[in-house]
């Protein structure tokens, strides 16, 4: 989805930039041939609306991608949240085993030797 996003954003980067373009060549042609054309308001127009569109197409853009970056932040971080609790528990068993352990050899340390001893006699 942010591949999307990405791919959304320099589209409307793009063609923002390709009609900032015709809009200097419409007012370079308009300049040299001011007396031939009449009425080019319109096109002036028209073409104000649609840069002043596609401006407002890219801000959406921009802050939905911002959006979408903090969304995945948060499931990043929730996820990490989520991992550290899971070693914490696997921790407390690890302990929790290792006390048994140590309460084994203790047991195994006294009653061993006596049972060499019984074996030998």
């Amino acid at each position: 989805m942010a591949r999307h996003m990405v791919h959304v954003s320099e589209t409307l980067t793009v063609a923002l930039q390709s009609l900032q373009g015709l809009k200097e060549q419409q007012e370079e042609f308009t300049g040299q041939h001011l007396q031939q054309i009449k009425s080019n308001s319109n096109s002036k127009r028209h073409f104000h609306f649609q840069l002043q569109l596609l401006q407002s197409l890219l801000s959406r853009s921009e802050s939905n991608k911002a959006r979408l970056q903090n969304e995945i932040t948060l499931a990043f971080n929730a996820e990490a949240q989520r991992e550290s609790k899971v070693q914490v528990h696997i921790a407390e068993e690890a302990r929790k085993k290792t006390a048994s352990m140590k309460a084994i050899a203790v047991v195994t340390m006294i009653f061993l030797p006596s049972t060499f001893v019984a074996l030998s006699l």
